[in-house]
């Protein structure tokens, strides 16, 4: 049985868990994307360099027009801080 491992849908769900959690939900997607990575690496499509930079590139844009939305507080800049651990690993 073939199951589709597209970095694309897992930038899209990233998004959705952003716009729905907020930062925990942007922290969450994060944990996925990175797992996904981890476990399928060349496998996941697309396969070639520029799509997958493509699809992290419209990631970053998109939590850049969300980002302004979330309260500057001791817990968020955690989560922040949680989040940029998952993207140095």
């Amino acid at each position: 049985e073939h199951h589709s491992k597209d970095l694309k849908a897992i930038c899209y769900l990233v998004r959705a868990l952003t716009e729905e959690f907020g930062l925990q939900g942007f922290e969450q997607g994060l944990k996925l994307l990175s797992e996904a990575l981890n476990r399928f690496g060349v496998e996941l499509y697309p396969s070639r360099k520029r799509g997958r930079d493509g699809a992290v590139e419209w990631l970053n844009h998109q939590f850049k027009l969300v980002s302004s939305r979330f309260a500057e507080s001791a817990q968020s800049w955690d989560l922040v801080s949680g989040c940029i651990s998952i993207i140095e690993e």
